[in-house]
């Protein structure tokens, strides 16, 4: 069984995608910068300069860590 990736576009708290560089403005986001990439380069019908995460499907922790955040 390969493990897949999972992509997951980002949003700011009034629901709007968030923009790569918004990203340093919330610093709930730090931890978990290395897994943030521009949605383009992860779907190809993505959304060009915004913002998005990917991980592993078995990295349970981040995927929880970044719903929790959006939920907020």
């Amino acid at each position: 069984m390969t493990i897949q990736k999972v992509v997951s576009i980002m949003r700011k708290p009034n629901r709007k995608y968030m923009k790569i560089e918004e990203v340093t403005l919330y610093p709930e986001y730090s931890k978990i910068k290395h897994y943030i990439v521009d949605h383009v380069t992860a779907i190809r019908s993505g959304k060009l300069g915004y913002a998005a995460l990917r991980v592993k499907e078995d990295n349970i922790g981040l995927i929880l860590y970044h719903t929790l955040i959006q939920y907020k």
